[in-house]
């Protein structure tokens, strides 16, 4: 029988309780790797995208190799610094970004909507220190009466930044079910007609009478003279008009402006 052991079965014959030593919780890695991968013509990931480090740690974003393009596009709070991310989506490209502060960065590849991760950061292991007194929790909000209908959260919208094609693809979140999306694609007139008028002209839509709850994606095709235009100079500036009406509710809009691109 060897020292360690002897000496466990002596305690416990006297009857001395001997603890299971503690362990710390392990800190998160200083650094990642996240891969955009080709599965097939219409099946892209990105590998690791759902990865955790340490505060003040950095993550590699890469593609060195495929048939498709691809690009990061942070669609909530940004890293502190990033360098070799293509301006342009592409392939052949390697670049880092650092995160300083704790909390969730989503990101999502501009081309493919469905390509999204989140990094998480989590600050360091603190030393514990004895618990303040507890604060006695806040009265719950009063009921809602009959008939009311609360009130919905803020209209969350993902749009890559360069829409490539000539379809402007992207998703909105539904809070309520039933919900009524309308989609508008909207250009100057000079850009579009060549024309001296500066006038906004609506050059396509996207309807949904009702809309399920959860992530609902919307692909709205634009007219045929924005698609000679976009033929002519390769790239056309547009304003993207969401709208959101919950059942029985005030209609939610939101405008971004985005730049669609000839594939």
């Amino acid at each position: 029988m060897r020292l360690k052991t002897r000496h466990l079965v002596v305690a416990a014959a006297c009857g001395v309780v001997v603890a299971a030593p503690a362990y710390a919780r392990q800190e998160p890695p200083a650094s990642a790797t996240v891969t955009a991968t080709d599965y097939s013509a219409s099946n892209h990931a990105w590998v690791g995208g759902d990865a955790t480090i340490a505060a003040g740690g950095t993550v590699t974003f890469t593609y060195p190799t495929g048939t498709s393009s691809h690009s990061v596009e942070f669609t909530g709070a940004l890293p502190a610094s990033c360098s070799g991310l293509p301006a342009d989506p592409g392939r052949g490209w390697t670049g880092s970004c650092r995160f300083d502060a704790p909390g969730s960065y989503p990101f999502v590849c501009p081309v493919h909507a469905d390509m999204t991760g989140t990094i998480t950061v989590q600050a360091p292991v603190a030393t514990p220190s004895p618990a303040p007194p507890a604060t006695p929790a806040p009265p719950p909000p009063p009921p809602l009466s009959p008939g009311t209908v609360a009130p919905p959260a803020p209209l969350a919208v993902t749009l890559a930044t360069s829409q490539h094609g000539t379809r402007v693809r992207g998703s909105v979140g539904v809070t309520i079910r039933g919900s009524r999306l309308v989609v508008e694609v909207w250009a100057t007139r000079r850009s579009v007609l060549d024309g001296r008028s500066t006038k906004p002209v609506r050059i396509g839509r996207f309807t949904r009478a009702s809309a399920p709850a959860g992530r609902t994606s919307f692909a709205v095709g634009v007219d045929a003279k924005a698609k000679s235009a976009l033929r002519r100079h390769r790239r056309l500036a547009v304003t993207v008009a969401i709208a959101l009406t919950p059942p029985g509710g005030h209609e939610l809009t939101r405008s971004v402006k985005r730049t669609l691109r000839a594939s």
